[in-house]
């Protein structure tokens, strides 16, 4: 069938996906546990690019170390790293963000080198993402998004509110760090 002629007819199916058997299928070797992390950061690099902070972006990361385990270590040795939470003033969970995030295998950052695939590595690597998010909306008011991401439900308990600080702002806590990854990455 010729595409470019004018006859040609458009057919859209919807797929049925399984979540958890994609991140099953998504390789990710051992040694690169912390790239789920460096996902999470580009996505807060190009929010920041994307927003009203572009001049005065900030991002902050901060490593969670299982504490409880603090006592029976030797004086040289860390505790092992939990979760990771990263926080910027970009964009933001707005629209059309959401709307991408939602899009397995989104091209919609296409034209920045990106795949769609970083939330799916998210998954690979931990055992659920946490997100709060403070944005614009159309109307320019600024709305709270929070949504959990895990391989069984997918996107669960989200909830949209009117937020009163005015500032955009958001959170991604990567927790449950699985051991098969932690176990190869640097802990110092």
């Amino acid at each position: 069938m010729d595409l470019s002629s004018s006859n040609a007819r458009v057919i859209i199916m919807s797929l049925i996906t399984n979540l958890s058997g994609r991140i099953r299928n998504t390789n990710l070797p051992l040694s690169h546990g912390l790239m789920p992390v460096f996902e999470a950061v580009i996505n807060s690099i190009q929010a920041i690019e994307e927003s009203e902070n572009a001049k005065n972006g900030k991002i902050f990361l901060e490593i969670i170390r299982n504490e409880a385990i603090l006592d029976n270590l030797d004086e040289d040795l860390e505790a092992p790293i939990v979760n990771f939470i990263i926080n910027d003033n970009g964009c933001g969970f707005n629209e059309e963000n959401y709307k991408s995030f939602q899009t397995l295998d989104s091209d919609y950052k296409i034209k920045k080198g990106c795949r769609g695939l970083g939330r799916l590595m998210w998954l690979k690597v931990f055992d659920s993402a946490a997100i709060t998010s403070t944005y614009l909306d159309k109307q320019n008011e600024y709305k709270k998004r929070n949504f959990l991401f895990t391989s069984q439900k997918a996107i669960s308990d989200e909830s949209i509110s009117t937020d009163s600080t005015n500032k955009l702002k958001t959170m991604v806590s990567l927790n449950g760090f699985a051991h098969n990854y932690r176990d190869h990455v640097p802990n110092k």
